[in-house]
């Protein structure tokens, strides 16, 4: 609903639905059987990087925390094995 309101308004940007040039009006495929709009599509594309880009970014960030983890916990192990020999 967002991408179809998102047509409409670029439609009446460019003077109504004829005006809109070509490689911005909607495409029927007959082989599909499907009508694409390639500003839908490439706003998907976009958001879809977006998320992919911010999913990752998380995972990293998770990584680093428990990596640090990780190595604190080895650092308190020798400190007490350490601390037990002598």
């Amino acid at each position: 609903m967002v991408i179809f309101s998102f047509l409409l308004h670029q439609a009446v940007l460019f003077g109504g639905t004829d005006s809109l040039p070509s490689f911005l009006a909607r495409q029927y495929i007959p082989t599909l059987g499907v009508t694409l709009d390639p500003c839908a599509a490439i706003l998907i594309l976009i958001v879809t990087s977006l998320l992919c880009l911010g999913i990752k970014e998380v995972l990293v960030y998770i990584l680093r925390f428990f990596t640090s983890l990780a190595a604190q916990r080895k650092i308190l192990l020798a400190r007490v094995h350490f601390v037990n020999h002598h």
